[in-house]
């Protein structure tokens, strides 16, 4: 859900992200996530593959979902 609510606030003007992806970026992480996709991950393995999100919707409780932007 929150994902939902990030993109309204985007449309609306009210999200500004730190960084947004180029095509070539973009093309590149996609490719690499369908394979390090394929084990279970914890939260710590996401910065450490992707680097910080531009935006982190969720608590602090790495047991809890998160959606990043």
């Amino acid at each position: 859900m929150a994902c939902v609510y990030a993109e309204f606030a985007w449309r609306q003007g009210w999200l500004k992200p730190d960084r947004v992806l180029d095509a070539e970026a973009y093309a590149s992480m996609r490719d690499f996530v369908r394979q390090w996709g394929l084990r279970d991950r914890v939260w710590a393995d996401v910065p450490a593959a992707f680097g910080p999100p531009s935006v982190l919707f969720g608590g602090t409780n790495p047991l809890y979902g998160k959606t990043v932007l």
